[in-house]
């Protein structure tokens, strides 16, 4: 193989392991108030003794800040630094939604590299408005308390 062949080989190589990573970087979460969903929780970082638990989804204005309570994990919007978005229902269709449990699994699974803060380049919750229309928050997982 002549050096030319390598490098585009590399370069091919290259762009599909960022495309790849680059798909994980978004997260979107479906949000619906007060509906119960469960989540798997474990004291340990491994997993282990791992129990579920149902829990409520919530969502709590304060200040400036939405606040978005799911499986005790909080997601902030910030209304100072971010707008809602609106999307309608055809595109909602062509998003590939995480659980909760993924996101804590993404976390668990490459800690101490990555927390909460960083697992993802951007998460947003998806609440729907009516029948044709959604809102779309993009939030920051944190564990402040407001």
């Amino acid at each position: 193989m002549s050096v030319k062949n390598s490098r585009i080989l590399i370069a091919i190589l290259v762009f599909i392991c960022s495309k790849a990573l680059s798909q994980e970087e978004v997260a979107y979460l479906y949000f619906k108030k007060d509906s119960i969903g469960q989540c798997e929780i474990s004291m340990y970082r491994n997993g282990e003794k791992s129990s579920n638990i149902d829990y409520v989804f919530k969502k709590d204005t304060i200040n400036d800040r939405v606040i978005f309570t799911l499986c005790k994990e909080k997601f902030v919007f910030n209304h100072k630094k971010n707008n809602i978005s609106i999307i309608d229902r055809k595109d909602i269709e062509k998003i590939n939604f995480f659980n909760i449990n993924k996101l804590l699994d993404k976390v668990e699974a490459e800690w101490p590299e990555t927390n909460k803060s960083n697992a993802f380049k951007k998460i947003y919750i998806i609440e729907k408005r009516d029948n044709e229309r959604y809102l779309k928050y993009l939030v920051e997982w944190t564990d402040k308390y407001y």
